[in-house]
């Protein structure tokens, strides 16, 4: 589905969330929500400063880093002090413990040593991967939010309620139409061609969905997009894997549309 096919389509849910509005007798605009990345804060190191690339300006946006193993990484990346930063922070903080390890690694003489750098750096490879992949589409989405923009007036003359914004930005994405080939039809997502590249299948940690019972054999399907599952969270084992390839062909008819374009977005179609 093209841009001009989207337009139309947050056209038309403008429109219906307009006359909910109505029906309801709350106003369908509201005060726009700034997501702009905030203006303190460049990453670089003050003059006369002895704070590094992760502390930044600003001491409350201090990320303590660790690299000394894959484990001290993994741990540095699932603090609360880094998930709450904006994306261009985090990825500022993930390519410093990319430099750091890897001039490290290099200059590691100890086979002990190499051999625990080279974990490490492995690891955090992947992620800055990852980051650079949700670089990507997120200046994309802002691209195509800037033509919704000019096509509607812009958020300064008609400011969008922040729940439209969202659905907006969801559409963008193709997240409510699945991805079809020339021919008009869903893709076939070969197992043997793509599990561990495009998805893979891991063990469901306790809290780590809303809503519903959780059951220590809860399985879930996972994309380099959902970035801490990917590398965090413990693949099934060879058995179940055997398991669910010899179904693929039948589960993959059952994934929801949102699920289903994660995984073609990392095809290589």
């Amino acid at each position: 589905m093209n841009l001009q096919e989207n337009i139309q389509r947050i056209r038309e849910m403008m429109n219906l969330n307009e006359r909910l509005s109505d029906i309801q007798g709350t106003p369908h605009n509201r005060e726009m929500v700034d997501e702009s990345d905030p203006k303190t804060g460049t990453g670089k190191k003050p003059e006369g400063s002895g704070r590094r690339l992760y502390t930044d300006e600003n001491p409350k946006d201090t990320v303590s880093v660790k690299f000394r193993t894959k484990e001290d990484i993994v741990d540095t990346l699932n603090k609360d002090s880094f998930k709450s930063k904006p994306h261009n922070r985090q990825s500022q903080i993930i390519n410093l413990i990319h430099q750091r390890v890897r001039a490290a690694y290099q200059n590691a003489k100890d086979p002990e040593t190499k051999e625990r750098l080279k974990r490490a750096l492995y690891y955090i490879e992947g992620r800055k991967e990852a980051s650079k992949k949700k670089t990507e589409r997120l200046r994309k989405l802002k691209e195509e939010m800037k033509e919704v923009e000019q096509e509607f007036g812009g958020y300064d003359d008609e400011p969008f309620d922040k729940s439209l914004r969202k659905n907006i930005r969801r559409i963008l994405r193709e997240e409510t139409e699945p991805i079809l080939n020339d021919m008009g039809e869903k893709y076939y997502i070969s197992w043997d061609e793509n599990y561990g590249k495009s998805f893979k299948l891991v063990k469901t940690p306790y809290g780590a969905q809303s809503g519903g019972k959780w059951e220590p054999t809860d399985v879930s399907i996972v994309t380099p997009e959902n970035t801490n599952a990917w590398y965090e969270w413990e693949e099934l084992s060879d058995k179940k894997l055997d398991m669910w390839k010899s179904n693929w062909d039948n589960i993959q008819k059952t994934l929801g549309n949102h699920k289903y374009n994660q995984i073609i977005r990392n095809m290589s179609i």
